[in-house]
């Protein structure tokens, strides 16, 4: 008797040969019949998922299958293929821990759930970056902890734990976005739906954020920058570069989707621009001025910059500036940095 002919009391013969059929392979049927029950291989596979990744799936436990499931039922390419990337990811070691995609496929998929039928494409990559950094963040705490109870020195790892705040800072700003686009709280207004743009798989090619469409208004691109360094400091000329990184996307997104009216938004996270806001005006202006003088076609390609930092007493500031041509100039109304 055969491996598989073994199997028949745990898997049907439909089942057996299906999962034949999907993975060429009877020794990998066996691994999968045994390890999670033919049920569920096929629904994971059914679901776009390779043997391998549906065996690191399981693995992860159930909250994570669920998630999986969660996602897929969505039927978006885009948001399976983006949590199936950190399933092959995880496989292959390195930056991505089992703890880290677990959680991020929970994230991705309770936020579709919370905005279900208004978001789509990949939002996984995005979570695993907050998830990664949550857990060092995690780490370098519990590290502190336990030096403070061995009465030890903690000043190296508070310095590590501040950079690790900073990147989770960082790592925050695009999914803070795409939150702030659904809720209604950004220059696109109400009942926007947002999908996330997978990355370019061409070398050098950079896509911006998201695609904000819906609402009876035209479809539109939003690209964030996060900005800071590992101790969140900023450059004197992180904003003149990072617009000009932005506009560059934004408009690259533009001539192939003709979607027009961009978003650029800059956001300093807990840091603080140290130009006032006449000069950061003139910045955006003089580089906007140089990128339509070289092509005067991206007149169209942004619609407004929006500026975020924290001011002198820890508050939350905005500064939104209205592109239009070759004018730029400040939205007093949706400005809270004065």
């Amino acid at each position: 008797m055969n491996k598989l002919d073994s199997m028949l009391g745990i898997a049907s013969s439909q089942q057996l040969l299906r999962l034949i059929a999907l993975t060429k392979d009877e020794a990998m049927v066996a691994k999968l019949v045994e390890g999670m029950g033919p049920g569920r291989a096929l629904t994971l596979m059914d679901a776009g998922l390779t043997a391998e990744h549906a065996i690191a799936l399981d693995r992860l436990g159930e909250d994570a299958v669920r998630a999986f499931k969660s996602i897929a039922a969505t039927g978006d390419a885009e948001a399976i293929a983006g949590a199936a990337e950190l399933l092959r990811l995880n496989q292959q070691g390195g930056h991505l821990g089992s703890d880290v995609v677990a959680v991020a496929l929970q994230q991705t998929a309770a936020f579709g759930e919370k905005y279900a039928g208004r978001v789509s494409g990949d939002f996984a990559s995005r979570f695993a970056q907050v998830a990664r950094e949550e857990a060092k963040v995690a780490r370098i705490q519990e590290k502190i902890d336990s030096l403070r109870t061995a009465r030890m020195p903690t000043a190296d790892a508070e310095k590590s734990l501040a950079k690790a705040k900073a990147s989770l800072t960082r790592a925050r700003a695009e999914v803070n976005a795409a939150t702030d686009i659904l809720e209604g709280r950004t220059v696109f207004g109400e009942g926007r739906s947002v999908r996330a743009i997978p990355e370019s798989k061409i070398e050098g090619v950079e896509t911006p954020e998201f695609v904000v469409t819906g609402g009876g208004k035209p479809d539109a691109i939003a690209e964030v920058k996060a900005i800071g360094d590992a101790e969140g400091r900023i450059g004197k000329d992180a904003i003149q570069r990072n617009f000009r990184k932005a506009a560059s996307q934004i408009s690259a997104q533009a001539a192939a989707k003709h979607e027009t009216g961009g978003l650029v938004r800059l956001d300093a996270g807990n840091g603080t621009f140290p130009q006032t806001n006449a000069e950061i005006i003139d910045k955006v202006k003089g580089q906007w001025m140089e990128s339509i003088t070289k092509n005067p076609a991206r007149k169209k390609d942004i619609g407004w910059v929006e500026i975020l930092d924290k001011g002198p007493a820890g508050e939350s500031r905005r500064l939104l500036l209205t592109v239009e041509g070759n004018n730029v100039a400040i939205d007093v109304a949706g400005t809270t940095r004065r």
